[in-house]
């Protein structure tokens, strides 16, 4: 099943499960205000009878004072029990789209980005991160305070990423774009993970993905292959913020080359972030892509440099 049949099903139960829980919570008052169910049923009597004599009358008229009173006192009995009229009328887990997905003026409910970022995201290598790795888990302890030849220690650049991370969160929606590089092990999967749990949060759409899936994926809708992964082409050229984890280990081809440069040019076009990490240095992408990608990507990228040992060796000695 597709994420959008999923999704629609989804929706489909919700409404499901409104009308279920709607009828429980009248039949249970019922149940304890027996008088209540008498004055809803008077006044459906009522309405019935009021509207047959209206179909049959000469003039279309209709007294209504006896159904007023009805509803009148109504009104006041439950007011007296203390039962809001809302509650045994109407009941959403979303009251901004009712359980649609969509607004009045058409747009997408944020309940609905909610879940389809969520459903993207269940499909990505970082789905068990997720909550895991945020900002608030983040720690420099692990960085050296040693400077490169460049006076720069790894825990100064663990830093300075740190603060552009959390800026991009702020900041969003921006149309920033980041490039962060470094070695395997010094925290870049860390940091896009705590972007993606930040940004779901606020229901932006996010859409994670391996280099060599995104390719794969791409390729199936060039090419027109049947794919097997839960995240479309649409996905990934549409969503608000596109992260491409692992640049550089797919492998090289004038497909990819022509795929990368339409994806981050169109992109670039159309105002959508894009986040890319990658173990390639700066000389590395130029050299690994065309010089009209590296270009483009410096051109329009902040760039996030780390390095320093790896993580997971240093946890182990703490």
């Amino acid at each position: 099943m597709t994420d959008a049949n999923l999704i629609d099903e989804i929706y489909k139960q919700r409404i499901l499960e409104d009308q279920r829980i709607l009828d429980e919570r009248v039949s249970d008052t019922y149940d304890r205000y027996p008088h209540l169910k008498e004055l809803d049923d008077a006044i459906s009597s009522k309405i019935i009878a009021d509207t047959l004599k209206k179909m049959g009358s000469l003039d279309g008229t209709v007294d209504n004072t006896d159904l007023d009173e009805l509803k009148s006192k109504r009104s006041a009995y439950l007011k007296d029990i203390g039962i809001d009229d809302n509650y045994l009328t109407s009941y959403y887990h979303c009251d901004k789209c009712r359980d649609t997905g969509y607004l009045e003026d058409g747009t997408l409910c944020t309940c609905f980005i909610k879940l389809k970022a969520k459903l993207m995201i269940e499909h990505s290598p970082i789905s068990d991160r997720i909550g895991k790795d945020t900002f608030d888990n983040y720690s420099l302890d692990y960085y050296s305070d040693s400077a490169n030849e460049d006076g720069i220690s790894p825990k100064a650049a663990a830093k300075t990423a740190f603060d552009e991370a959390k800026a991009f969160v702020k900041g969003y929606p921006s149309k920033e774009n980041m490039l962060i590089t470094g070695p395997t092990g010094v925290g870049k999967t860390f940091l896009t993970t705590a972007i993606v749990s930040e940004l779901i949060k606020d229901a932006h759409m996010v859409c994670y993905l391996p280099a060599t899936d995104l390719f794969e994926i791409m390729g199936d809708h060039t090419f027109n292959r049947p794919s097997s992964s839960d995240i479309t082409y649409n996905d990934i050229v549409n969503s608000k913020v596109l992260i491409i984890d692992d640049l550089g280990t797919e492998l090289n081809s004038g497909f990819v080359d022509s795929t990368l440069f339409s994806l981050v040019n169109n992109r670039i076009n159309q105002g959508l972030s894009t986040i890319i990490s990658t173990n390639l240095g700066i000389n590395q992408i130029d050299e690994n892509y065309s010089s009209r990608i590296a270009s483009r990507i410096f051109e329009n990228y902040k760039v996030i440099k780390l390095f320093g040992n790896d993580i997971r060796l240093v946890k182990r000695k703490y």
